[in-house]
């Protein structure tokens, strides 16, 4: 993102799903300094599903690692529409997860965004400002229910990404971990 966005996000709802306490009270913390109110938090995905049955949050901030049922299943629920709950709300997976196939099964399971940690106040504040200001199309398909993936609007380069991507073996794509900013370059951020 080039220009900083000055967008307020004092009137969102949010679900914090992270199993570490003191995780959080940081993203809490995060939060409150943008004058956030309407916070709620839950430990385990199955909490997350529960509180999903009456309650309509704007965006959910997700761990991958969750007792019961992780973030990639409790995504993958909220997507099918099983938690009653809106399929297309914004889920913003935080976790340390970086290896590149980590990114994609994430992006695959339907999450809109993708945040590593450690986090700054800074990378969340943009995470939370691009699922409001480039939002994408809502995409079912056999295999997939989410945001449209496609994200690069130019299609050569989205076409040798994918080349390069082919020509790398299972082994090296699991090996391959990548940066926030790697991480905003595949995600055309």
């Amino acid at each position: 993102m080039s220009k900083q966005s000055s967008l307020d996000i004092s009137r969102l709802k949010f679900l914090i799903v992270e199993g570490d306490e003191n995780m959080r009270e940081m993203v809490g913390a995060v939060l409150r300094s943008f004058h956030v109110e309407d916070l709620h938090h839950t430990k385990t995905g199955e909490e997350a599903v529960k509180f999903l049955e009456t309650q309509r949050p704007d965006i959910i901030l997700c761990e991958w690692e969750l007792e019961k049922l992780n973030g990639i299943e409790l995504t993958k629920k909220i997507r099918s529409g099983e938690c009653g709950h809106d399929r297309q709300v914004a889920i913003i997976f935080l976790t340390a997860h970086t290896q590149m196939s980590q990114v994609m099964q994430a992006r695959d399971s339907g999450i809109t965004e993708f945040l590593a940690k450690p986090i700054s106040a800074q990378t969340l504040y943009r995470r939370i400002v691009s699922v409001i200001e480039k939002p994408r199309a809502f995409i079912e398909a056999d295999g997939f229910i989410g945001p449209d993936r496609r994200r690069k609007r130019d299609p050569y380069k989205v076409g040798l990404s994918r080349r390069t991507a082919d020509k790398m073996s299972p082994e090296e794509s699991a090996a391959s971990v990548v940066s926030d900013d790697e991480i905003d370059a595949m995600l055309n951020m």
